[in-house]
């Protein structure tokens, strides 16, 4: 059952409802059995976003997060009557798939592209119309460049190159990335961060990264170029992966 507490100052306190308020900054990662990937990165991307919160806050948030079954805890500081109050949602993780197909959107609603949080809603706007298009997630172009995803970031492998290649466009910076783009050196991988089109990534295999799900290989681009398809250092470096997690 979701839960949501307010950070007063001294602890978290349960309050009934999260309050309908403008989204300063959030974060949220997969707690598997009360063990999680990379929280430290979570915590860094969330302070360097929303200012960092005492070291209190923090405590008090792993304390809330059950050590037995999967959840998805979310930290947001919102814009709420004149000040930034800081709030905390305990979910149950939802559903985790392996693979997902995307379809381009067809405009950029992000107003802070480099903040996860203020653009959450619009975002999740453009995943609805792509889901409308058959697929399970929104790509976004920033001058014709592929930025992200929706509620993910896009990789692209080069099996033949033995490239991974990251995307340069304007975007939030990606935990799940970060770690993935970590293991590559010892597996022989080189890593590039390029300017690329729809265009530029036909016929390479595609990842959509997420701390929810991992890397979830791409299938087919609705209306987009031709992907490749699996292969074994998708399921590979998805175990690695949660192979780095650790106990909060």
């Amino acid at each position: 059952m979701e839960s949501s507490y307010r950070w007063n100052g001294i602890d978290l306190e349960a309050v009934s409802t999260r309050p309908v308020a403008p989204v300063v900054a959030a974060d949220s990662w997969l707690v598997r059995d009360g063990h999680t990937v990379a929280l430290e990165k979570h915590v860094a991307r969330f302070s360097a976003a929303a200012g960092a919160p005492p070291n209190d806050f923090w405590t008090h948030v792993v304390q809330k997060i059950p050590h037995d079954g999967d959840w998805f805890p979310r930290v947001e500081r919102l814009a709420e009557d004149e000040s930034d109050e800081l709030y905390v949602t305990l979910r149950p993780a939802p559903q985790r798939t392996q693979t997902a197909t995307v379809w381009t959107a067809p405009e950029d609603p992000r107003l802070t592209p480099a903040v996860k949080g203020p653009d959450l809603l619009r975002l999740g706007t453009l995943r609805e119309q792509a889901q409308h298009h058959g697929a399970d997630e929104a790509l976004v172009l920033a001058g014709g460049y592929v930025a992200e995803g929706a509620y993910s970031t896009v990789l692209a492998w080069w099996e033949e190159r033995g490239e991974v290649w990251s995307l340069d466009a304007p975007r939030v910076p990606s935990v799940t990335e970060q770690v993935v783009l970590e293991l590559c050196p010892a597996r022989g991988l080189s890593t590039r961060l390029v300017p690329a089109t729809p265009t530029d990534l036909a016929g390479a295999e595609l990842w959509i990264l997420s701390a929810l799900h991992g890397l979830r290989h791409v299938t087919q681009w609705v209306e987009g170029p031709p992907v490749a398809s699996v292969s074994a250092l998708h399921r590979e470096l998805q175990e690695e992966w949660w192979g780095s997690a650790v106990p909060l």
